[in-house]
């Protein structure tokens, strides 16, 4: 993330993650990695989860484009992230499984809910990224919310 621009130890913004999440399968190997040591952590306090919009975004965009690391390994993390991967019951994704590829991660810490979406249609290639973070989000208004950003984009 330090290498993209994605997390800042300044303002401690951006994306930055200490746990693993899920098992790691990439060109046939098992490379799942353990809870990452707070005392190998540059970053020891630092939350162990921290996420904003820009940075999300950004993450999606540089995997889209075969930007991170490289194309295979772009690849690897979007196919790590879906088919559908995990969304809150805030938003219903189930509309877009079935027309293209789609990599979600969500989140609710601390009264803080966040749910990310990448989804690229097979048929016109249409792509987009869906960032909605919310403190003490209500679940209907961000359902609505997610509904009416996805029915704007032609």
């Amino acid at each position: 993330m330090l290498a993209y621009g994605l997390f800042s130890p300044a303002n401690q913004g951006g994306l930055w993650t200490r746990r693993a999440y899920g098992a790691i399968k990439y060109l046939g190997q098992d490379l799942s990695l353990p809870q990452w040591a707070r005392n190998d952590d540059p970053h020891p306090n630092m939350n162990t989860h921290n996420i904003n919009a820009v940075s999300c975004a950004q993450f999606y965009t540089l995997a889209a484009q075969g930007r991170l690391i490289d194309t295979a390994s772009s690849k690897a993390m979007l196919k790590h992230l879906g088919p559908g991967g995990c969304t809150t019951s805030a938003i219903d994704v189930s509309a877009l499984r079935n027309d293209g590829t789609l990599a979600t991660k969500c989140g609710i810490y601390g009264g803080h809910t966040h749910d990310t979406v990448h989804f690229k249609e097979t048929a016109t290639l249409r792509e987009f990224v869906v960032i909605v973070l919310t403190r003490n989000g209500k679940h209907p208004v961000m359902k609505d919310l997610f509904n009416d950003l996805v029915a704007l984009i032609p």
